[in-house]
């Protein structure tokens, strides 16, 4: 099921002449329910997102948006209708203002590609904390990034390790090119490079000194049950861990198994519930291995790295 299959968008017509106040009281009326002249947390929510897709069409900031409140052309009112009608059928704001922000950077994204998550970041502190430990952080490493969607995770580990270079990883072809957008825009792109392939041919490379990964984990019956913003626009092959969410997990183990060379260190992203099953896989990777496990901010289970034993020494 496409986008377009899934939603069918209201015709809505904004106020015209349209200065900047009218829009936005009239986009929050549609959004909010009505509670267009009061509080409340829908209202504030609502407000905020229109602000922040009124000022992606009229290619402003937020700020000069608010504090020049420049008049909209017919071509931008009509835009932001749009938009607001997308964003009223559940299309999730970060495709409408094609970001999202992630670590220290904002992503640039679009339907097609899996929008980054806060929950995410956990894989990026406990590299961080383990490569200042271990003195990780200034090596010349060569790193894979399996799944790379956006790039965030790939990118973001570059911003902190300054000399490190990476692969980023990807079966779809949208995820490629966004990733390619973000290292332009992240002037990462002569250390950073996207590669439409499938999963093993990557792990295959025998250069390979890091391994990091969060790859698809939803059993693929429990995407039906995910929020609307999820289960119908996001990308299913970014989502489908099969029957029991872990097909990657076994595709990444049995590749390993048959490679060279193990990387020093996997990282991988986790569903919550899942870290005794992905644990017992990672447990048969040859040669001297540790086991971690790092939560989120929430508590849950979220990473879990495998690396050689004397990274985790003390």
């Amino acid at each position: 099921m496409t986008r377009n299959d899934a939603v069918t968008r209201p015709l809505l017509t904004p106020p015209a002449p349209a200065p900047v106040t009218g829009l936005l009281t009239w986009a929050v009326r549609h959004m909010s329910g009505g509670q267009a002249n009061h509080g409340g947390a829908g209202f504030e929510i609502a407000r905020l997102e229109a602000e922040l897709m009124l000022a992606e069409v009229m290619e402003v900031t937020r700020s000069t948006l608010l504090l020049k409140t420049p008049m909209a052309t017919d071509r931008e009112r009509a835009c932001f209708a749009d938009l607001v009608a997308r964003r009223r059928a559940g299309e999730p704001l970060a495709y409408l203002i094609k970001r999202k922000s992630f670590w220290e950077d904002e992503f640039y994204v679009k339907p097609g590609v899996l929008i980054p998550r806060a929950d995410s970041e956990t894989m990026l502190r406990a590299l961080q904390t383990l490569g200042k430990r271990k003195g990780l952080t200034n090596r010349k490493l060569r790193i894979v990034d399996l799944g790379t969607g956006s790039g965030c995770l790939g990118l973001s580990l570059l911003r902190e390790w300054p000399n490190a270079l990476a692969l980023g990883v990807d079966a779809s072809e949208e995820a490629i090119d966004a990733a390619d957008i973000n290292a332009q825009l992240l002037d990462l792109r002569h250390r950073f490079w996207p590669v439409q392939a499938d999963w093993e041919s990557a792990l295959r490379l025998q250069q390979v000194d890091i391994l990091i990964s969060n790859p698809p984990y939803i059993p693929r019956e429990e995407i039906a049950e995910l929020d609307r913003e999820v289960s119908v626009f996001e990308p299913h092959l970014a989502l489908d861990g099969g029957d029991d969410g872990l097909d990657y997990y076994r595709r990444i183990v049995d590749a390993l198994l048959g490679a060279e060379k193990c990387p020093i260190l996997i990282a991988v992203e986790i569903g919550a519930d899942q870290a005794d099953q992905v644990s017992r896989l990672f447990a048969a990777l040859p040669g001297d291995r540790a086991l971690e496990r790092y939560s989120d901010l929430g508590g849950r289970n979220r990473i879990i790295i495998s690396a050689e034993r004397k990274l985790f020494s003390s």
